[in-house]
């Protein structure tokens, strides 16, 4: 899967914007099937680490 895109996996999904080379943040939404679902956010730079107060931030509903 590149930087950008959705993918569908055997136990769901995935949608992904960024990613760790070159670019500033990466969200991957994930979705299991029946479970609920995974939200990742990640900074790759200073200025948004300094901003937000967070590098990486993973949240399950």
């Amino acid at each position: 899967m590149g930087k950008y895109g959705y993918k569908k996996l055997k136990n769901g999904w995935r949608f992904k914007i960024g990613g760790t080379s070159g670019e500033p943040f990466e969200i991957t939404l994930q979705y299991f099937n029946k479970c609920g679902f995974r939200l990742h956010i990640n900074f790759n730079i200073d200025f948004l680490i300094k901003i937000f107060g967070f590098n990486q931030k993973i949240i399950d509903i």
